[in-house]
């Protein structure tokens, strides 16, 4: 929050900057997404994070770009990918957002699955990961999407608030 006083009422432009004192985490922009190994826990940060322009929001995080992260996994079968992660702190936010996204361009990306999981098996909390979760929680809150062989999916890792955490992803598959 900023708090603007003064003794005389009138309008005024208030000019602002965001000053980042390190360096972003290699994975920071769409185009150096780190490639998946699935079965390996891969840890990961927000911390000194940044938003891509033309980064798309996400629906359930209300408006505006986040600080992100970005995963790349190229599906060597038609399968499921499920996947999970664990919040390693509580600097901000004390929780991780994860969705994904299908494409080859940041420009051209569409939500996968789109719209988002609903419904059984779905809904808003699906990929929200906290710090306090119990292992049953993690499961409840696992993404499982559906890939086709030698398609390429992103995975985007963000914080509600651009906050900075750290956080291990889990991913395993299943052949159809």
């Amino acid at each position: 929050y900023i708090i603007v006083d003064s003794k005389t009422e009138g309008p005024f432009t208030l000019k602002y900057a965001v000053q980042h004192t390190g360096t972003p985490p290699a994975n920071d922009a769409f185009d150096d997404a780190i490639d998946i190994v699935v079965g390996t826990p891969i840890s990961g940060t927000t911390v000194e994070a940044t938003a891509e322009p033309g980064e798309w929001d996400a629906a359930q995080l209300g408006f505006g770009q986040k600080d992100t992260v970005w995963y790349k996994y190229v599906a060597d079968h038609d399968g499921i990918l499920k996947l999970k992660a664990t919040c390693d702190s509580s600097n901000n936010d004390a929780y991780v957002y994860v969705d994904t996204w299908h494409g080859t361009t940041l420009a051209n990306l569409v939500r996968h699955p789109d719209p988002p999981p609903e419904g059984p098996g779905g809904g808003l909390w699906r990929g929200f990961f906290n710090h306090f979760d119990t292992p049953a929680e993690l499961e409840a809150q696992a993404l499982a999407i559906n890939v086709v062989n030698g398609e390429t999916y992103y995975l985007r890792v963000q914080t509600e608030s651009g906050g900075s955490e750290d956080f291990t992803l889990y991913l395993d598959e299943q052949e159809v």
